[in-house]
């Protein structure tokens, strides 16, 4: 699954919307919303804080660009 793809499964599956998950991971709605577009792809700063504030377990593959996550909780 690509990154874009996956945050906006984990999105949706916890029913907040993009300025929530962008507040919990302390960045801007409309970098959240280049994220889930594929625009960019989130630093590894991001993903830990990801991990964290989503209870999830985010693994990026070796291409950078696929994920493999699930959830922790």
């Amino acid at each position: 699954m690509n990154i874009a793809d996956a945050l906006k499964k984990i999105r949706s599956d916890m029913g907040i919307t993009q300025q929530e998950a962008a507040k919990r991971v302390g960045i801007s709605r409309s970098y959240f919303a280049d994220l889930e577009s594929g625009r960019y792809y989130p630093s590894g700063r991001i993903l830990i804080k990801m991990n964290d504030e989503f209870d999830i377990f985010i693994l990026l593959t070796d291409d950078g660009k696929t994920i493999h996550y699930k959830e922790v909780n």
